[in-house]
């Protein structure tokens, strides 16, 4: 089952990575200004945020396996409208719908995953789930300009994956336990409570994710690294994101979990912070890009590998959905930011932020300690 679940999500990521460089691509030949590109950008995390409060209710009510079929079938239908219409708008509106529908396939899928998996192979299986969605992002990148080329197939490709994906998502058997679960507000209030350092950890990825897909370009055209480097940036990014976080997860399953987190947030730190350094050196450049993209990607695969450590069956929908709403608040927050810095704090102002955000993660997560863990073996049930 788990090699079915891994192949949908690389399918659904293809269509996915289709999208992200076709619908900027068209809005700037609109002429769209760039603050609302970048509006049209975050209505995809806006999207997340709101449906991680609605997941809980729905995995409650109905099976992941409906979810993960009609979250496919939903993110088609409004893809297939945004061929309708050509009006900014209500573009917007329906990347809002398409975004949720993304955002509810992907989060169910991360919510099986650690319903099902044992506890000490959590970290890898994780790391095998962002190899595969870096993988189709990437795959879907890189089909992008074929596609652009024609004027049908940018409206007929998404979907085309995207319902390709339904039939090995379709054979989820996954046990409902953990799912049946009403939420509750006071579910909410105990998840942040009493295992903040995953939510502070997906705030913390969700910051930084667009700066590969949509920043990373800019800085090095800023940086005097030339178009051909820039337009290499998101592959570097790519293929740290599908090597770094299996090998880390391997290493969090077998020294501890918190210490990787450490590790992998004052990696991307270090390796963000020297990327001025590169200045010229373009195989330095982009090996750099390549390890913070890597170690990033690997916060939130340990992230996940932590919610599942801490609610292992009791509370999982709820924490889950916490744990996607902290990812998208930080996918919300983090274009504004990094976009203001790399047009405010001179030419290097994006590898500023890039760097300090998961630095503060890192000293968080010791300043935490053993207080934002269970103990060794408690789970969220032995407190009920």
């Amino acid at each position: 089952m788990l090699a079915a679940i891994l192949t949908s999500v690389f399918v659904a990521a293809c269509g996915y990575g289709v999208t992200f460089p076709f619908l900027a691509g068209r809005l700037e030949e609109w002429g769209v200004s760039g603050v609302l590109i970048g509006l049209n950008a975050a209505m995809p995390a806006l999207g997340w945020f709101l449906g991680s409060f609605l997941l809980p209710v729905m995995q409650s009510r109905t099976s992941i396996r409906a979810i993960l079929v009609g979250s496919l079938v939903g993110a088609g239908v409004a893809w297939v409208a945004f061929a309708v219409v050509a009006d900014y708008w209500a573009w917007t509106s329906i990347r809002f719908v398409f975004g949720g529908a993304i955002g509810l396939f992907f989060r169910s899928i991360e919510f099986g995953l650690n319903a099902v998996t044992a506890d000490a192979h959590r970290g890898r299986v994780f790391g095998w789930y962002s190899l595969a969605f870096g993988a189709g992002l990437a795959v879907g990148a890189a089909l992008e300009p074929l596609v652009s080329a024609d004027r049908m197939l940018p409206w007929i490709v998404p979907p085309v994956f995207f319902v390709a994906a339904v039939p090995v998502a379709a054979m989820w058997r996954g046990d409902r336990r953990a799912a049946s679960e009403r939420p509750t507000f006071s579910g909410w209030v105990a998840t942040l409570r009493e295992a903040p350092v995953p939510m502070v950890a997906g705030l913390v990825y969700g910051f930084g994710e667009a700066v590969p897909a949509y920043l990373l370009s800019i800085y090095a055209l800023r940086n005097g690294f030339g178009a051909e480097v820039a337009a290499h940036t998101l592959s570097a990014a790519a293929l740290g994101s599908i090597t770094l976080p299996l090998a880390l997860g391997v290493l969090a399953d077998r020294g501890g979990r918190r210490g990787s987190l450490v590790a992998a947030a004052g990696l991307a730190a270090v390796t963000a912070a020297a990327i001025p350094f590169a200045s010229g050196a373009v195989a330095a450049f982009l090996g750099l890009v390549t390890a913070t993209s890597g170690f990033s990607s690997a916060i939130y695969a340990i992230a996940l590998a932590l919610i599942g450590e801490r609610w292992p069956a009791q509370g999982l929908n709820t924490a889950n959905a916490a744990f996607g709403a902290s990812y998208a608040l930080g996918g919300l927050i983090g274009p504004l930011v990094n976009g203001a810095a790399i047009d405010t704090l001179s030419s290097q102002g994006l590898m500023v932020s890039a760097a300090v955000a998961p630095a503060l993660l890192a000293i968080y997560v010791v300043a935490a300690g053993g207080s934002a863990f269970a103990a060794k073996g408690e789970t969220h049930e032995h407190r009920h």
